[in-house]
């Protein structure tokens, strides 16, 4: 077991449920390592009589929640740590066993939310984040190897271990270890959408509150003195690395808003300086969006301007990303000529295809650093498609995808399209067919069978599927699907509502304007393309402000306030339709759901259809 005790240098290896050890023997590790090595404390089988099941606790359900949002950014090829919650009275720890498992005692889960009227998430985010990067990092490979020696005949032992003992492997780097999870702990529930200055901020007592509660008194009253020492020695050393790792995790942030607005080229910017100190499946996958984004850009005007290219599906990765589907009608087989327009068209493909080129090559790395994430698949899968490379898409899908985790909605689906873009119609229909039947399907299947069954031609299915669709966007507040729908049948859609009067600002400032005195509540800066960006921070929200001094970002995150329009966080998501209208984009993202309104410059964070939080761009 690895006991972390949240980057505090002492540590306690808590294996008993009743009995606390002293300070001075926890700092020791055990020194018969077959002893340690058989201690049956160290498997998740003697902790659970004492787990706690989300069923029975609001807390631990909440904690769970959290723990499952963090596994958004695990992107090994090793399965997923489980989590366990157990009742024990040796205060607030969290642990690692090498099985994969990690434990938190339920104290812990309490001082976390401790005098945290709104960091408690944020807190408990980074002690399972912490606990994750140590299993990413593996290092608990000593402990599995001491235990496969002491399996072994004497002889054997003799030959494996040599001069090595448990107590140095264990003490070695351990330093050096706390502070690479400190770190990668505090990236990865940033890319998640948790706050790491709610751990690491001025105002922040988090450390020496884990501290006293161990105690029972505070540190000012020289309760563990040394301990509380150490803490803050500990807080001390590292705050200059935490300092370095949050402003390099604001990169992620950049790079979610410019995606959001629309802003791909700068989008891959952020992503890419984030990824040099991150490196994840993530950022290859989003790195990959920005490029089918920008593709998808390029095809829409290829429509317009009356180019065929192929049937005009929509994938997964970019539902309602163009509110519109376009359908051009196809080109003569000998070519037609446009004059001057021509050079303009081959350079829009060309433009398009290098742009897919690299999304293919970007998911193609997501693939292999986590074959175990089923998104990426489907993003290559997407990009192949965007291609027109159906066999390549359908061998993704059918070859890899199904033979990893059997065949579901997302899987019928891109086997469908592909079919259909192969020439196998008949085969299409099957599988279209079977991606509605399934529990889970999404309006997205509905929606590609709806275009499907136009693009053969059997029109009464066509509208059919359409209305459903309609029905759907109508029942769950989605204005945008709701009006898509009603489009396709024909009939008479609202004229888009014109902005809100007024523009969007956040703590008196707007995206774009250029502040007159130097920035207030600056927290760090981030230098990108070699040019500087100042980031501040308050209560409720962030903003972004290059060099000279324009406010590139602004984010409201918490508090009562209002947009222009009336929209507060809490509402409900189906309010942004009627007062915004349709969104120019509605993107999902690790951070949730995205809609932006480009008309007013603000785009609507969204999470469990409630409105989460906006940004001005």
């Amino acid at each position: 077991m690895y006991t972390s005790l949240l980057m505090i240098l002492f540590f306690q290896l808590l294996f008993s449920p009743v009995a606390v050890p002293s300070l001075e023997a926890a700092s020791q590790v055990v020194q018969n390592e077959n002893v340690l090595l058989s201690n049956t404390k160290e498997t998740i089988t003697y902790w659970k009589p004492f787990e706690i099941l989300p069923g029975e606790e609001p807390k631990v359900a909440e904690t769970h929640t959290i723990f499952n949002r963090l596994l958004l950014g695990w992107e090994e090829t090793r399965v997923a740590p489980a989590l366990h919650v157990v009742r024990s009275d040796q205060g607030p720890w969290a642990a690692s066993l090498d099985d994969g498992t990690i434990l938190l005692s339920r104290e812990a889960i309490d001082v976390c939310f401790r005098d945290a009227q709104d960091g408690g998430d944020d807190r408990l985010a980074f002690v399972l984040a912490h606990e994750l990067a140590h299993q990413r990092a593996d290092h608990l490979w000593h402990r599995r190897f001491f235990r496969l020696a002491g399996e072994q005949p004497p002889q054997v032992q003799g030959r494996m271990l040599g001069t090595m003992t448990m107590d140095k492997m264990e003490v070695e780097g351990l330093e050096a270890k706390e502070t690479q999870a400190d770190r990668e702990g505090l990236l990865l529930m940033a890319m998640v959408g948790f706050d790491p200055s709610r751990v690491i901020g001025d105002e922040s007592r988090f450390f020496l509150d884990w501290v006293e509660s161990i105690w029972g008194t505070p540190c000012t009253e020289n309760a563990g003195k040394d301990d509380c020492n150490k803490a803050k020695d500990r807080l001390s050393r590292v705050k200059a690395h935490w300092e370095d790792t949050v402003h390099q995790s604001f990169l992620f942030d950049l790079g979610i808003h410019a995606y959001v607005a629309g802003k791909y080229n700068l989008a891959r910017q952020y992503f890419s300086a984030y990824g040099r100190q991150f490196p994840n499946r993530e950022i290859h996958n989003n790195i990959g969006l920005t490029y089918m984004a920008e593709a998808l850009s390029l095809r829409k005007q290829l429509a317009q301007q009356g180019e065929y290219i192929h049937p005009e599906f929509i994938y997964p990765v970019v539902l309602e990303e163009e509110i519109e589907i376009y359908k051009a009608q196809p080109r003569s087989r000998g070519g037609e000529t446009r004059g001057r327009g021509k050079p303009d068209l081959q350079e829009l493909k060309k433009a398009m295809e290098a742009d897919l080129h690299e999304a293919a090559l970007s998911f193609e790395r997501a693939v292999k650093m986590d074959p175990s994430h089923r998104p990426s698949y489907g993003n290559l899968a997407s990009a192949y498609l965007l291609e027109g490379n159906a066999p390549l898409a359908y061998g993704i899908i059918a070859g890899n995808y199904v033979k990893r985790f059997g065949e579901d909605e997302m899987a019928s689906l891109f086997l469908a399209i592909s079919a259909y873009i192969g020439g196998q119609t008949d085969k299409a229909r099957l599988l279209f067919d079977r991606a509605i039947l399934r529990e889970s399907a999404t309006p997205l299947a509905r929606i590609n069978r709806a275009i499907y069954l136009g693009l053969i031609g059997d029109k009464a299915g066509e509208m059919a599927e359409w209305k459903v669709v309609a029905e759907i966007g109508k029942k769950s507040g989605d204005e945008a699907l709701f009006q898509m729908a009603l489009r396709k049948m024909g009939k008479e859609v609202a004229l888009a509502k014109s902005p809100p009067p007024g523009p969007e600002k956040i703590s008196g400032y707007t995206s774009g304007e250029r502040i007159a005195v130097p920035l207030m509540n600056q927290s760090g800066a981030v230098w990108v393309g070699g040019e500087q960006i100042f980031i501040s921070r308050w209560k409720e929200g962030k903003m972004a402000v290059h060099a000279n001094r324009t406010i590139l970002a602004l984010w409201q995150e918490k508090g009562e306030v209002a947009t222009a329009a009336g929209v507060r966080i809490g509402d409900d998501a189906a309010k942004l339709g009627r007062i915004y209208g349709i969104p120019q984009r509605k993107i999902s993202t690790i951070h949730g759901e995205y809609r932006a309104y480009d008309q007013s410059h603000i785009a609507f964070r969204i999470e469990k259809n409630k409105v989460a939080g906006w940004a001005l761009y």
